[in-house]
């Protein structure tokens, strides 16, 4: 692990320290009001629709506790993804669930 990483790992872990992050899945889900996950940027990937599930954005942190976790943000919400879009690899970046809104009726 690079120094840069390392100094951002320990003011992460600074900032997180009430943060749950249950399983060992690698992918993080943000489920209810008020979950959050904050850690150290290191990529965004695209990945396509598949199984059911729409296309989204997948970003990658690294966890106060050194482990990687993906959260997978759907591509239509464009307003997060313009909120995340200028951090560099080594920033420090968070995801809360705000609130959950009641599906659209058409």
């Amino acid at each position: 692990m690079d120094k840069e990483t390392a100094a951002a790992l320990a003011k992460a872990q600074a900032m997180t320290a009430d943060t749950k992050v249950e399983g060992a899945s690698e992918w993080f889900k943000l489920k209810e009001k008020g979950d959050q996950i904050i850690g150290v940027f290191q990529q965004v990937e695209f990945i396509p629709a598949k199984d059911g599930f729409g296309a989204q954005k997948a970003y990658t942190l690294v966890l106060a506790n050194g482990d990687e976790r993906k959260v997978g943000i759907p591509d239509n919400k464009k307003r997060v993804h313009e909120a995340v879009k200028r951090a560099a690899k080594g920033d420090i970046v968070g995801f809360r669930l705000a609130d959950k809104l009641p599906p659209k009726i058409k």
